[in-house]
């Protein structure tokens, strides 16, 4: 009963927005898209030396193999 009261009062691309189905979908969407964001930043934080250290390690070996 309020909500209808209240949904008069707004402007109608409020109304679609808060209503339609498409507004908290596109919000979901972000939410998502900022988790995975935040997790590929953490795990190239947390093991960007050891990657580092890998590839040199290999580059490494891969100069000194004999005849090359």
């Amino acid at each position: 009963m309020l909500l209808g009261r209240l949904q008069a009062h707004f402007p109608p691309s409020i109304k679609r927005f808060l209503f339609e189905d498409n507004g908290p979908t596109v919000v979901e969407y972000g939410v998502l898209l900022s988790v995975i964001i935040v997790v590929c930043i953490t795990i190239i934080m947390t093991f960007g030396n050891q990657l580092v250290g890998m590839f040199t390690n290999s580059s490494t070996e891969i100069a000194v193999i004999p005849g090359s």
